[in-house]
């Protein structure tokens, strides 16, 4: 019923509004030189997604690009553990 709908609909959003900041401190992170020896796979799960295909889904959802795209070559030595 109607409650059923706007229940799945404030679940949905709010996995959206976590998974965006979950993508901007990742973001914020890979930029920070203490962490430049972390795999982006690393720094996915220190921000707090569970697996490789989440990070990647999201990630691209909310910037439009994969992380390989986003951050192009200077990412590539991060990338070993993504993909």
């Amino acid at each position: 019923g109607i409650f059923g709908n706007v229940f799945n609909f404030v679940v949905k959003n709010f996995f959206d509004f976590i998974n965006e900041y979950r993508i901007e401190e990742f973001k914020r992170l890979v930029s920070h030189e203490q962490y430049k020896r972390y795999t982006f796979l690393a720094l996915a799960l220190e921000v707090g997604f569970s697996s490789k295909t989440t990070f990647n889904r999201a990630f691209k959802k909310f910037t439009g690009k994969t992380p390989r795209e986003y951050f192009g070559s200077e990412g590539d030595m991060q990338l070993e553990g993504t993909s």
